[in-house]
């Protein structure tokens, strides 16, 4: 989890200006105080993530001079947006639509007269234009490893346990590789079919078992019998493949060989998970007017798991991006509008009684919520269970694709 304040410039990846600024041909140069050094004709890029939202930057010119200023895609560098125009010294500000791009590079070039550019801040549309450096909060979840899963749904997972307050890891599927016991074997021309089993007394853990093995590996998997003696598995081998010699029988050490330089495993459904509790998290810090994301580690252009992005806009009526309601000593629900449920944090006051805050249905939507109601007060979807906060405390709560669960102990 990473939440950032609402200045959302930070020395990301710096190169020359790239795409439509290729043209600049000198590297401009990252100076001290959130400044660009650039000398004339030359660019500097920055690669950052942005909220796709309507955003604008805010920076003084120490010079007078034409500056390009240019964003791009940047994994494809397609241009998204760019203006060129001579510009004052002074305070300078762009106005930037939502881009529908969030992983993008923001180039600043000079074409005649060099510049420094100084107090850089990119930010929503609306907030307050006051200067701001940029702030970062970070949770680290740890890594536990691979997680498993069997084709019956069962799987490891790493999920909050909202009754307990914390992060855990489940293990609900294990892997091995045996030593099977070689039964017998029907040797033909080209191929020879073979009974494998394995005794389920040395794994008392098993629910469910499965087979798992390279495609290809193995002709064909004719049968897989379970019963009170073990697991029995009927597989034919091409002699082709395995090297045995045709129409003679593999010995029990040819079939393990065979089984283990191909990473034939023994995957199974654990007849009890095992649940081990993660480190406590620190609290993340969330900012006014800024951003909350939630991204695996490493390079987003290197990963096939989705970066799910939670902006922290303002509401129109609403600077700071907090939304209140008083229940006025009642417990109707307090359904989110939409301006409402683009604000960060819900503030909730005098209930009557238990009482509900009705969010987006929307996976991924995040709020930090202070409940001074007097009642317990809970999150969810419309129709769906969600999550309580206690009285006289705060948690994040965030939409995990069924509801609303806290990921945050209660402060």
């Amino acid at each position: 989890l990473k939440s950032v304040g609402k200045n959302l410039w930070t020395k990301g990846e710096i190169k020359k200006g790239q795409g439509a600024m290729a043209g600049y041909g000198f590297y401009g140069m990252w100076g001290e105080d959130n400044s660009v050094i650039l000398p004339m004709g030359g660019s500097l890029s920055n690669r950052l993530k942005l909220p796709n939202i309507p955003l604008k930057i805010v920076m003084q010119l120490v010079n007078s001079s034409g500056i390009a200023f240019r964003i791009y895609n940047a994994k494809t560098s397609e241009t998204l947006y760019n203006s060129t125009t001579s510009r004052n010294a002074g305070v300078n500000k762009i106005n930037i639509p939502a881009l529908g791009e969030t992983d993008v590079r923001i180039a600043f070039g000079t074409y005649n007269n060099t510049n420094i550019i100084t107090n850089i801040m990119i930010m929503p549309a609306d907030a307050d234009e006051s200067y701001e450096p940029y702030k970062e909060s970070n949770v680290y979840l740890p890594n536990v490893g691979e997680l498993r899963s069997l084709p019956n749904g069962t799987k490891d997972e790493v999920s909050f346990n909202k009754q307990t307050g914390q992060w855990e890891h489940t293990q609900a599927v294990k892997e091995v590789s045996p030593l099977w016991n070689y039964s017998w074997a029907t040797p033909a021309k080209d191929m020879t079919t073979v009974t494998m089993s394995l005794l389920t007394s040395n794994f008392p853990d098993i629910a469910i078992l499965g087979w798992s093995i390279p495609a290809g590996a193995i002709y064909q998997n004719t049968n897989i019998a379970v019963n009170t003696n073990g697991l029995y598995l009927y597989l034919k081998f091409n002699y082709a493949d395995t090297g045995w010699t045709p129409d003679t029988f593999p010995t029990s050490t040819q079939v393990n060989d065979y089984l283990n330089s191909i990473s034939a495993k023994l995957t199974y459904q654990l007849a009890t998970p095992i649940v081990t509790k993660l480190p406590a998290q620190a609290p993340l810090q969330v900012y006014e007017n800024g951003t909350v994301y939630v991204e695996p580690l490493g390079d987003p252009s290197e990963t096939t798991l989705p970066s799910v992005e939670m902006t922290i806009p303002t509401g129109t009526s609403n600077k700071f991006g907090v939304a209140s309601h008083d229940y006025g000593g009642a417990a109707a629900d307090w359904v989110l509008t939409s301006n409402e449920g683009k604000c960060t944090m819900l503030k909730v006051a005098n209930a009557g009684g238990a009482a509900n805050i009705i969010a987006p249905d929307r996976v991924g939507k995040l709020f930090v919520v202070n409940n001074l109601s007097g009642q317990t007060v809970t999150v969810k979807k419309a129709g769906g269970t969600g999550v309580a906060i206690t009285n006289g405390k705060t948690a994040i709560v965030m939409h995990n694709g069924t509801d609303y669960i806290k990921i945050t102990e209660e402060v």
